[in-house]
C-alpha cells in the first residue's frame, strides 16, 4: 500500500454505547491526547511514538520480533 493517498471512512455509529467503534474513537483520542495526523503509529523499542504512519508491513515485523520459535516438528509421523 505504499503510496496509497490517506481516505476518510464512514463509520456509523453501534448500538451498544460500550462496544461503538465511534465513542470508543472518540474516547481514546481524548484519553491520548490525539491532536491529529496518522492514528496508526511506530512505537520505538524505548516508547518513543513517530510522527509518522504505520507502515503496511508493521504487523509482520511486529509478529515476527515477538513471536516465539516454534520447537514443534513439521514432519509426518
Amino acid at each position: 500500500m505504499s503510496g496509497t493517498a490517506a481516505r476518510d471512512v464512514v463509520v456509523a455509529y453501534g448500538e451498544h454505547p460500550e462496544t461503538c467503534p465511534v465513542r470508543c474513537w472518540l474516547a481514546w483520542k481524548e484519553a491520548a491526547g490525539f491532536d491529529g495526523g496518522p492514528a496508526f503509529r511506530p512505537i520505538d523499542q524505548w516508547g518513543n511514538l513517530s510522527d509518522r504512519r504505520l507502515g503496511p508491513d508493521a504487523k509482520m515485523s511486529s509478529s515476527t520480533s515477538t513471536t516465539p520459535t516454534s520447537r514443534t516438528s513439521s514432519r509426518p509421523r
